[in-house]
């Protein structure tokens, strides 16, 4: 395979985008992977000051 995996990049901007998206609007955030046609399991969620951050792949 040439450059870097897909899914790989996808987590790289994903998991900060998803956490900012949940901290500044407070609702929860996902992603899907329209390309691949799958649901990468890349999630956050804020609650005041508090983020939770979920990578299910990674499990």
């Amino acid at each position: 395979m040439l450059g870097p995996d897909p899914l790989d990049v996808l987590r790289a901007v994903g998991e900060p985008a998803a956490a900012a998206y949940a901290f500044i609007t407070g609702k929860t955030a996902g992603f899907y992977d329209h390309a691949a046609g799958k649901h990468p399991r890349i999630a956050a969620e804020a609650q005041g000051e508090h983020l939770q951050g979920y990578d299910g792949e990674r499990l």
